[in-house]
């Protein structure tokens, strides 16, 4: 059950995109709640207000939650997940520490990751489910309205996504039976009794029938990168099928996803290739463009990431020095700086691959046509079409390093290859190790200069994977029934 005083906002706030000249969130807080009174023509009387209306939506995958600086949006959901694998270091007495840990205070019933998360996704797919309902219930055109319930229903189908991934283990480890999580395709509000918890396949079934609709009714159109495309829509999909064991399917929608976008160059990957995700850079297909007013300070992205800013800032993200040696000199990945002088033992490497921009802050960059090369390798190898997979992976590994030569890796050899090519293009920004651990059942083993608390191993399949639902979901939510153990 979802309890957000926002939602019950919802109907008279989208009335007043009429008078709005921006697209922030600040208007989410000033309406009364709806009294039935507003009719679902009037709210969406035209094609502007069902703009703010799906911008409204994706502004909230941004939002700060819960006064911590780990809990922002979307972005730092997978930031956080980075943080629990082996490859990124977090300074001990900094934030992260305790998703480094695997710490209960972030995982447990009543730790504030696992409250984020319920919190923020269930949020969005509410407010997205009552938009729908409207949208359907207008005099809009039908064209229009295809449009815009199809772009709310690819956003809805991410969010399950994310929420099934963090509160289950994989679709193909857990099972389509296991419980996964409640789900919603209408409006709820602080009165709904709430659903139990539906199975994997119940989830995955709704995620891939909302992606289904995206993919056929959306086109490559849109204006701006943080819209949802055609191009979204079969990433998303891909990724899902990929996580399904789809290796069909996952292969020719990451294929499609990537058509027509160019990797990133050397100049750009290491100057602005992280922080500016428009104009220039043609690699990204999605992300979050931030203005300098946006950029929340301390509590900000970069802030995090970036250890080499002139700003101020935590700059708490460092390099295993056991992930370094995968990186060839002549790789444009390797933006690795010995920092051991400046640092005790788990500060020895830094990156510069994530760099503020001029204005003290960057874009949240979310996925990028390089990701999709690697879905579409390992899902083609695992379809039994390795050559074709091989050739993909080369394709992607000889761009990012002139002198790179083609393996010689057939089988498992062959996917254990494109997982660690999995590693080093995306660590930093998706969660790829720590679900990539948990999408093939294998124990998170910790080496290297992580501090000595951070130094563990969780064995496969472990209830630690699982964030478990939060205590105030069971106390209001007299349906739900299965908490996940640990």
């Amino acid at each position: 059950m979802i309890k957000n005083k926002k939602m019950k906002k919802l109907f008279l706030v989208i009335l007043t995109a009429f008078a709005l000249t921006s697209c922030g969130n600040d208007w989410l807080d000033v309406a009364q709640p709806h009294d039935g009174s507003v009719t679902p023509n009037i709210i969406y009387a035209d094609q502007a207000t069902v703009t703010n209306a799906i911008v409204g939506s994706i502004d909230l995958m941004k939002e700060y939650y819960y006064d911590r600086h780990v809990t922002v949006g979307y972005r730092f959901y997978f930031l956080g997940l980075d943080f629990m694998g082996n490859d990124i270091v977090s300074n001990p007495g900094q934030w992260w520490t305790y998703e480094s840990q695997w710490h209960p205070t972030i995982s447990s019933k009543t730790g504030y990751q696992s409250s984020y998360y319920w919190a923020m996704f269930y949020e969005v797919i509410n407010d997205v489910n009552t938009k729908i309902v409207g949208i359907q219930e207008s005099t809009l055109g039908d064209a229009a309205k295809a449009a815009a319930v199809a772009e709310l229903k690819a956003i809805r189908a991410y969010s399950y996504f994310n929420l099934a991934r963090a509160f289950q283990f994989s679709y193909v480890h857990a099972g389509e039976n296991a419980p996964c999580v409640p789900l919603y395709t209408e409006p709820t509000s602080s009165e709904t009794k709430g659903n139990d918890r539906a199975s994997m396949k119940e989830v995955f079934t709704q995620i891939l029938a909302d992606l289904d609709e995206a993919v056929t009714t959306l086109t490559d159109e849109r204006a701006d990168i943080f819209r949802i495309n055609k191009r979204v829509a079969l990433l998303w999909r891909a990724n899902v099928n990929l996580e399904m064991g789809n290796w069909t399917a996952a292969a020719a929608d990451a294929k499609a996803a990537r058509a027509g976008y160019t990797l990133m160059s050397k100049a750009v990957y290491q100057s602005t290739g992280f922080n500016s995700i428009k104009d220039a850079n043609t690699e990204w297909i999605w992300g979050f463009p931030i203005q300098s007013d946006q950029a929340m300070g301390y509590a900000s992205l970069f802030s995090h990431i970036d250890i080499f800013r002139k700003q101020a800032g935590y700059k708490n993200f460092f390099i295993n020095e056991t992930f370094v040696p995968n990186f060839t000199d002549t790789d444009m990945r390797n933006t690795f700086v010995d920092i051991s002088a400046s640092y005790p033992s788990w500060g020895k490497w830094g990156s510069f691959k994530f760099q503020d921009n001029a204005d003290a802050c960057g874009d949240y960059g979310m996925h990028r046509a390089s990701e999709m090369y690697l879905v579409e390798a390992e899902a083609l190898v695992r379809a039994g079409k390795e050559t074709e997979g091989h050739a993909v992976l080369y394709e992607l590994q000889k761009h990012r390093d002139p002198q790179a030569v083609k393996s010689a890796n057939t089988g498992n050899d062959l996917v254990e290859e494109i997982l660690l090519e999995r590693r080093k293009e995306l660590y930093g920004e998706i969660g790829t190790e720590f679900f990539d651990l948990k999408r093939y059942n294998k124990p998170l083993v910790r080496n290297g200069n992580h501090a000595i608390s951070h130094m563990f191993t969780i064995p496969a399949g472990a209830g630690d994977w699982l964030f478990q639902i939060p205590q105030s979901e069971f106390d209001r939510n007299p349906n739900i029934k299965v908490q996940n153990e640990r």
